[in-house]
């Protein structure tokens, strides 16, 4: 609550820059198959601006993963992956499938455990172009929740990952509670 003299007693009720506890949450169909990975596409490249959305030079290279997640054979979610050349080890990238989890892989291959390093992510709400509907399967301007997340190595500072991802709506959930709300 905030009082000013002459105007009144306000509630405040900002929510920029609190503290939270988020929850993405699964949401699969009613039997819970197990959800699966393919692997698109995989390899390297070095256009411009994702060198430099990667704070690499221009001299530099990264590697391009596709991945398509499934239920039983109803893709929900294309991830686009950009990952620095220097984490990917060129002769496990000559198959693809060993990317199928690319923080597993990096994890074992080169001890980067990018589930405790820290990022950023931005979620928001888009109509699925021809790419994105034809990988998902859904009619054009579907809407989809575009989630871009750009992970980095806390020892350095170093860009590890830029991911964006597409999942459908109807397989997006997030829970939000404050950090003092008892878990369940």
């Amino acid at each position: 609550m905030v009082r000013h003299q002459g105007k009144g007693t306000f509630i405040s009720r900002s929510r920029k820059d609190k503290l939270v506890r988020l929850s993405d949450n699964e949401v699969f169909s009613d039997n819970q198959q197990e959800d699966r990975v393919e692997v698109l596409k995989l390899q390297e490249n070095n256009k411009p601006d994702i060198l430099e959305r990667l704070g690499l030079p221009k001299y530099d290279s990264y590697y391009y993963i596709e991945r398509l997640r499934l239920i039983g054979d109803k893709p929900f979610m294309l991830h686009r992956s950009f990952i620095p050349a220097k984490f990917i080890n060129r002769n496990l990238a000559k198959d693809p499938n060993n990317y199928h989890s690319i923080y597993e892989t990096l994890q074992k291959d080169k001890q980067l455990y990018l589930f405790d390093e820290p990022f950023t992510e931005t979620d928001t709400i888009i109509q699925a172009d021809d790419k994105i509907s034809q990988r998902l399967n859904i009619a054009k301007d579907y809407p989809v929740v575009r989630q871009v997340k750009k992970t980095i190595l806390s020892a350095t500072g170093e860009v590890v990952e830029l991911v964006i991802g597409y999942k459908r709506c109807d397989y997006f959930s997030l829970s939000f509670s404050s950090t003092d709300y008892p878990e369940v």
